[in-house]
């Protein structure tokens, strides 16, 4: 499990942090569970309709900083 702060991680290090969850939650449920708080925050923020949700979940697998981070810092903040 994660001994640092998860918004540093998430913010710093996108893999390890799918990885805890993952390691949490099962593969699944961290999809699931990743799905459900992207599509809950663009729909906040009004821009659901132009999220990929399954490209920011991609990215964030991957570890992969970009746009899906962009956006999710965006509404985080």
């Amino acid at each position: 499990m994660l001994k640092k702060n998860v918004f540093e991680v998430f913010l710093k290090n996108l893999n390890l942090f799918y990885r805890s969850l993952e390691k949490l939650l099962g593969k699944k449920g961290a999809e699931v569970y990743l799905s459900r708080v992207i599509r809950c925050l663009a729909v906040e923020k009004g821009k659901y309709e132009s999220i990929k949700v399954d490209k920011i979940i991609k990215e964030l697998k991957r570890g992969r900083k970009g746009s899906a981070l962009e956006f999710l810092i965006e509404i985080l903040l």
